[in-house]
């Protein structure tokens, strides 16, 4: 298996801005080239990487994109069950990210509060998740979401490290 920080940066590089191009950006006209500015929403695959065990998720994410500065952001997902008896859980991410724009693409530094909660009393974590994102401008207002991030819960006792690979579109509201 590919190591998580390994694997973050070929998606940085892959989605670098050489290999895109931004979307309605004209040279000759001198008009500048639209920037990601407002909510966008969209969805994700997340994979959760715990110890040598790995879980799968599906999220509803939000991020209010703005020029360079802190902004919030919210995810919901659901954790499908594990094994034949595991209960169903809902996942939660609340906190804000320093948008970085950059030509076709923007580059997320998040950090927030994280749950998982066990439905049919299956219990709850809490705790905190730092990391990092990129967004890249795909066109028509669509961009291609993916993150990294690490989480810390609060349990008694030692915690394996918690990873979340996150892969999925959202919607990207341009302005110029």
């Amino acid at each position: 298996m590919i190591p998580v920080t390994r694997l973050a940066l070929l998606a940085v590089l892959a989605l670098s801005p050489g290999v895109l191009t931004a979307q309605g950006s004209d040279s000759a006209g001198g008009e500048s080239a639209p920037s990601p500015r407002g909510l966008g929403l969209g969805g994700t695959v997340d994979r959760y990487l715990v110890g040598g065990e790995s879980y799968t998720a599906i999220s509803f994410r939000g991020v209010t994109f703005k020029p360079e500065g802190w902004s919030p952001e919210f995810a919901f997902g659901v954790l499908p069950p594990v094994g034949d008896d595991g209960p169903v859980a809902l996942t939660t991410d609340l906190g804000t990210a320093y948008g970085i724009p950059m030509p076709a693409t923007v580059l997320l530094l998040k950090a927030g509060s994280t749950g998982i909660f066990g439905l049919s009393g299956g219990g709850a974590l809490v705790g905190a998740y730092g990391g990092a994102g990129v967004v890249a401008l795909l066109g028509g207002g669509v961009g291609l979401r993916f993150e990294a991030t690490r989480r810390w819960y609060l349990v008694p006792g030692r915690q394996p490290a918690v990873w979340v690979l996150s892969l999925g579109l959202t919607s990207i509201p341009l302005r110029r």
